[in-house]
């Protein structure tokens, strides 16, 4: 009974500190991690770039050698080229796997105390 007692008492304690914190102190937080919140933006504006990326389109006539044509090569074949080129994209088209992410956050007073050991 008593653990239980102390264990609700801290929680609600802790519940107060975190209702107490004020602009000043999320502009501090805000501060320390603006690095990581730059550096994830542009994680994810490059990710969503690769959809626009340039890809290999092979049976070219010119163009850097395919070496999984060599044997069509000897052979005679004329088209054992490939090439860097803008995909073929029609009108309206999505993105054949769009990119779907879910940022999960655990803010809650039971993770609080958790803050001095992350550093």
């Amino acid at each position: 009974v008593q653990r239980r007692a102390k264990e609700v008492a801290q929680r609600q304690s802790t519940k107060r500190m975190l209702e107490d914190l004020g602009t000043e102190q999320y502009d501090n937080a805000l501060e320390a991690v603006s690095r990581q919140i730059r550096e994830l933006r542009v994680v994810l504006e490059q990710q969503e770039a690769k959809d626009r990326e340039r890809e290999w389109v092979a049976h070219q006539a010119t163009g850097e050698l395919d070496d999984n044509r060599l044997v069509d090569g000897v052979t005679g074949e004329k088209l054992i080229y490939r090439r860097r080129m803008e995909p073929d994209v029609p009108v309206g088209h999505q993105q054949k796997k769009p990119k779907r992410l879910a940022f999960v956050m655990d803010v809650s007073a039971s993770m609080y105390r958790f803050n001095g050991e992350d550093g």
